[in-house]
């Protein structure tokens, strides 16, 4: 079907279940046999899974770790691997109208932004000898937690990966052009 095509989006349409449905159909699991149940906001995914509500979940940190210390719960399947592996999964947005006329205040906040990623992408350990050490966490619940990756370059490529799989998947009607949407 040609990209400039509607589509009507299909559940589940969140990255993160797009990332998921990919992984699977590459391990050769049909997608749409997964039954997803998405729970209600006050519901806590860790309380479901140990109440035996659901037989999995779809976490991120902190909710992996939670999981792993609080249940024993073991990985099952990583979302991003294979073709999904180092997809960006989130990001920072705004209108492009709010973009023009805000353009000096973006600029100053990314620049700050940058700075602040380069800083994280070289202290994790700090932020584990500080989890140990003011949250009162063990040694070995610090060594599980996973410290994100935070970039300090965009890749267009990388984004209309994105787009391309989330369309593919039928999470959005259209498959937009990431180069007119990135703010320079």
């Amino acid at each position: 079907m040609p990209s400039n095509v509607p589509r009507q989006p299909a559940l589940p349409y969140s990255l993160d279940t797009v990332a998921t449905q990919s992984v699977l159909q590459n391990d050769n699991v049909k997608p749409t046999s997964i039954t997803w149940k998405p729970l209600p906001p006050s519901t806590s995914p860790i309380q479901a899974l140990a109440t035996h509500k659901v037989n999995a979940i779809l976490a991120t940190e902190p909710t992996i770790f939670e999981a792993e210390s609080q249940l024993g719960a073991v990985p099952v399947l990583d979302s991003c691997t294979g073709s999904t592996a180092n997809l960006p999964l989130d990001g920072y947005f705004s209108t492009r109208t709010f973009a023009s006329a805000q353009q000096a205040k973006l600029t100053a906040f990314r620049n700050v932004l940058l700075r602040a990623q380069t800083l994280a992408n070289s202290q994790s350990a700090p932020v584990r000898n500080t989890l140990e050490g003011s949250e009162g966490m063990s040694v070995q619940d610090a060594s599980l937690l996973t410290i994100g990756q935070y970039p300090t370059t965009v890749s267009v490529n990388d984004l209309q990966r994105v787009i391309s799989l989330m369309f593919f998947f039928n999470a959005i009607p259209v498959q937009p052009s990431v180069k007119a949407m990135i703010f320079h």
